[in-house]
């Protein structure tokens, strides 16, 4: 499989004089009196998904569109077949169960075109601003036509992509980032890295098994990817920031890490003469990537305004 965000380490230098933000040191307590659920508070009236989106998340908004929209549901099927391009020995059985299986519905959704991640966000608004309409009235949710009153409800959220700079905001988590150019004070946790990045998939999950309850057995399934909630959050709350799949963010770019991406590698140059010279390769979180095609590797999570 290509390896994505391989960069020379200089870049990460040059980048410590050039780059200016200063990320806040010290979280405030936010204004809004409602904080959307599975979302921390980034800054202003933005709240960000804890971890990507999950496969169950993703379930839930095709059960919708599959009642209310079967034309639209058609067109927001994830891209199974983006298994064949990884480099996992089963892809075809990934193909066939990771969507939808009960033992995969906590790991992120993968194989989405960024068109569909906008449509998520675009329903997940909906959904959001009618339960608040319809708690606001004292009315039970699904009791009449949830079409009519999410036609209706006032715009109390909007729900979206972070953009690159918002991104970056919550990977830094506050720390400096000459110091720390991943956003962790510490990248391992218990001697294992905090994030799901190659070396993790290396060290940890390479003859990865898991217990399928829904049918009470275990299976060999030599996954990629973990669970979304899996590693060690960084200072902000966030999950998997840097790891597992990288996300897509606003202008079709791809920020952060994924399970076939190192955090650190080396580079070996080799002249015609037979002379080599070895290059130490490195990762920040502000470099980023253009987002091609549905891939196996990049997923998204929310950004969400609060009015």
């Amino acid at each position: 499989m290509k390896k994505l965000f391989v960069f020379i380490l200089p870049v990460i230098i040059f980048s410590c004089v050039v780059k200016k933000e200063n990320f806040d040191a010290v979280r405030k307590i936010p204004t809004q009196k409602y904080t959307p659920p599975g979302t921390v508070w980034l800054r202003d009236n933005l709240f960000l998904d804890e971890t990507e989106v999950s496969n169950f998340s993703y379930q839930e908004f095709l059960y919708w569109l599959k009642r209310e929209s079967p034309a639209l549901y058609t067109k927001m099927l994830p891209d199974t077949n983006c298994w064949t391009h990884s480099d996992v020995g089963n892809a075809d059985k990934l193909i066939s169960t990771y969507h939808t299986r009960y033992a995969y519905r906590e790991y992120p959704v993968v194989g989405i075109s960024y068109e569909q991640a906008i449509e998520f966000c675009n329903w997940r608004s909906d959904r959001v601003n009618e339960f608040l309409y319809l708690k606001s009235l004292n009315r039970k949710h699904g009791s009449d036509s949830s079409k009519h009153y999410g036609e209706i409800a006032p715009k109390k959220v909007k729900y979206r992509l972070p953009t690159k700079q918002e991104w970056e905001y919550a990977a830094a988590a506050g720390l400096d980032f000459c110091n720390f150019p991943m956003g962790y004070e510490s990248l391992t946790y218990y001697n294992v890295p905090v994030n799901n990045t190659l070396e993790y998939h290396n060290y940890f999950i390479k003859d990865f098994k898991s217990i399928d309850k829904a049918c009470d057995k275990l299976i060999e399934v030599n996954c990629p990817t973990v669970r979304v909630y899996s590693g060690k959050c960084n200072r902000y709350g966030l999950d998997q920031i840097m790891g597992n799949v990288s996300e897509m963010v606003s202008d079709s770019l791809v920020k952060g890490l994924n399970y076939s991406t190192p955090l650190f590698s080396l580079e070996r140059t080799e002249s015609a003469k037979g002379a080599y010279t070895i290059t130490s390769l490195t990762y920040s979180y502000i470099l980023d990537h253009k987002y091609k095609k549905p891939e196996p590797w990049i997923g998204f999570r929310c950004i969400c305004e609060v009015y």
